[in-house]
């Protein structure tokens, strides 16, 4: 089933009222914040140094580590889904 969002996924996992999406969302929330104070900080420096290619070569690694580990952890959200019924 397509979901146009992360979010959606984070909250698909569990029950409303269940503690463990509020922890799901506060450690996806935490992520997302890490990476945005984090980019610019090394995209930059990098920048600086090497030039603009480091800097772009940085973003995209960061880019595939991510979605290696998306992908990688897919069996995670899938058995969840299943074992709620919903997917």
């Amino acid at each position: 089933c397509f979901k146009p969002n992360i979010s959606t996924r984070v909250g698909s996992l569990y029950e409303r009222g269940d503690r463990r999406r509020d922890v799901a969302f506060g450690i996806f929330y935490c992520g997302i914040n890490l990476g945005a104070a984090l980019a610019p900080l090394v995209a930059g420096s990098l920048h600086r140094r090497e030039g603009y290619e480091a800097g772009f070569l940085s973003a995209a690694f960061g880019m595939a580590v991510c979605l290696v580990t998306y992908q990688g952890l897919q069996w995670v959200i899938t058995d969840s889904l299943r074992r709620k019924g919903t997917h």
